[in-house]
């Protein structure tokens, strides 16, 4: 009882009023606790597969939320890049086996899904419409 009392006249708190652990801290504590759980579950979920919905599930929060903490904060931001990037190359790590394998059109589909600067289509037509009339470009020598 002694404690209390001592705690309780420390904290300006009724000598009678019961002390709640840690002075009352845990109130405070608790959001940044609970966002610090649930994106550490997030990260680990995006780390082993490439997908927000499941991370999200994984954590417990919904999209909306872990969008918002991504604007809101640089460093949740990073982390987030960071595990999307080690699980997309252990995605590819797979693609490849795979491709040992011999399932070459789900590789080319998941390669150019998520990394489409290394894997994505290489050709490029500019075509131009001046006054109704399309402008194609020229062919190359030897392929007219």
């Amino acid at each position: 009882m002694k404690a209390r009392a001592d705690v309780a006249t420390k904290t300006g708190m009724k000598k009678n009023a019961l002390a709640l652990p840690n002075n009352g801290a845990d109130k405070a504590c608790r959001p940044r606790a609970r966002t610090r759980v649930w994106r550490s579950r997030f990260l680990a979920a995006l780390r082993q597969t490439p997908s927000v919905k499941h991370a999200c599930k994984a954590a417990g929060v919904s999209r909306d939320t872990a969008y918002k903490h991504r604007l809101a904060d640089a460093e949740f931001a990073e982390a987030w890049l960071d595990a999307l990037g080690a699980s997309v190359d252990e995605l590819e790590t797979k693609a490849f086996q795979l491709a040992m394998d011999g399932d070459s059109t789900l590789i080319t589909f998941l390669l150019r899904c998520h990394k489409p600067e290394v894997y994505g289509d290489r050709s490029r037509v500019d075509v131009g419409l001046l006054g109704g009339i399309v402008l194609l470009p020229g062919k190359a020598p030897g392929n007219e």
